[in-house]
């Protein structure tokens, strides 16, 4: 759960070191990796203010040796754009499952996966963390 505390912070904080640290180099989702995960934070954090986010998470798999675990997760990120002051929902997800390995001792995001669909601004569904 530090982990998601983690990234939960970094992001209601705008904090784009803190959050990238959360990727593993080896991060894939679809046809994005880490790189364009980034460029997709950076565009929500120049668009938005007061970023929040709700989540429910439930351990599904957990590997034999530990290093990696599996979390079934439904949620939604909220913010303020820039040229209106009522938060609105950039995104949603349900029945999203973040895969985390343990790399150097932190667990790091791998990849996530779960129903398709599209995004606000996004022409490929993604779900670049939450």
């Amino acid at each position: 759960m530090v982990f998601f505390h983690a990234a939960e912070k970094a992001i209601e904080t705008k904090d784009m070191e803190a959050l990238m640290e959360l990727y593993s180099d080896n991060y894939s989702d679809g046809e994005h990796d880490r790189k364009s995960a980034k460029q997709i934070w950076g565009r929500i954090f120049s668009t938005f203010d007061a970023m929040a986010m709700h989540h429910n998470m439930k351990l599904e798999k957990m590997s034999a040796d530990k290093n990696m675990v599996v979390f079934q997760c439904n949620g939604l990120l909220l913010g303020v754009p820039d040229l209106n002051k009522t938060p609105i929902t950039i995104d949603n997800w349900t029945k999203q499952d973040h895969v985390l390995v343990k790399e150097a001792g932190k667990w790091k995001l791998i990849g996530t996966y779960g129903p398709e669909r599209k995004r606000l601004w996004f022409d490929k569904p993604m779900h670049p963390l939450f």
